[in-house]
């Protein structure tokens, strides 16, 4: 989930962890689980490549950028599922939402490099976000 990396959560979203929590940071514990469901959806708009492919003809760099929506829940066996992202039961679990921006490198015909600039709604202290990951597939 773009917006919910490990390494962008800090201290003071923790707030004081509860006996149920697994990583000590209730916060971060909401994307832990032995169950998943996400879904994506982003609008790829070709802006560098080959003339079929690409609104500027330029076939050394090829980019794509791409607005996006991510959503995502996590949780364990007995755990409840619900929308309403307020609950404080630890017991029911509630999807994490972002959106931004993503630009998408193909690094010499190896490798897909992603930059994104996201807002996770679910972490309000937080605004944008920026993140760098792999990407498996163009």
């Amino acid at each position: 989930m773009r917006g919910y990396s490990v390494g962008s959560f800090d201290q003071s979203e923790c707030g004081v962890p509860t006996s149920f929590s697994i990583s000590g940071c209730p916060a971060f514990d909401r994307l832990l689980g032995s169950k998943l469901a996400v879904a994506s959806f982003e609008i790829r708009i070709p802006v560098f490549g080959v003339p079929e492919y690409g609104l500027f003809n330029v076939p050394f760099l090829p980019l794509t950028l791409a607005p996006f929506v991510d959503a995502g829940i996590a949780w364990q066996g007995r755990q409840s599922l619900t929308l309403n992202s307020s609950t404080s039961d630890p017991n029911s679990r509630s999807p994490v939402v972002s959106a931004g921006l993503s630009a998408r490198f193909n690094v010499l015909g190896y490798a897909i490099l992603e930059a994104y600039y996201a807002k996770p709604f679910q972490r309000p202290e937080k605004g944008w976000v920026w993140g760098f990951q792999l990407v498996p597939g163009w």
